[in-house]
């Protein structure tokens, strides 16, 4: 199974890039297979909500862009952090 992971530079909606890193993943081989045969379980006609979305960015409206919650991923493995080119980040105790 193939996952390739590439990081790229984020952007904000009127496409300048921001400081932080936006990690891309792309599957290959059995993984594309098994994406498009088996794992997908609906697909969704979104273009009425995309052309809505997009008037906000051309009006520089970006306050009313809809997106989804995001966050940095805790990345507790040195391994991978360094594979990531991302800081390690050590879980905090309860």
């Amino acid at each position: 199974m193939g996952v390739l992971v590439q990081g790229d530079p984020d952007h904000h909606p009127a496409v300048h890039k921001l400081e932080r890193r936006a990690i891309q993943l792309g599957l290959r081989g059995e993984a594309i297979r098994q994406y498009a045969q088996e794992w997908i379980i609906d697909i969704e006609d979104i273009s009425d909500f995309v052309a809505e979305q997009r008037q906000h960015v051309v009006s520089g409206h970006y306050e009313a862009l809809r997106t989804s919650a995001e966050s940095p991923y805790p990345v507790e493995d040195r391994e991978t952090a360094d594979k990531l080119q991302v800081p390690q980040i050590f879980p905090t105790s309860c």
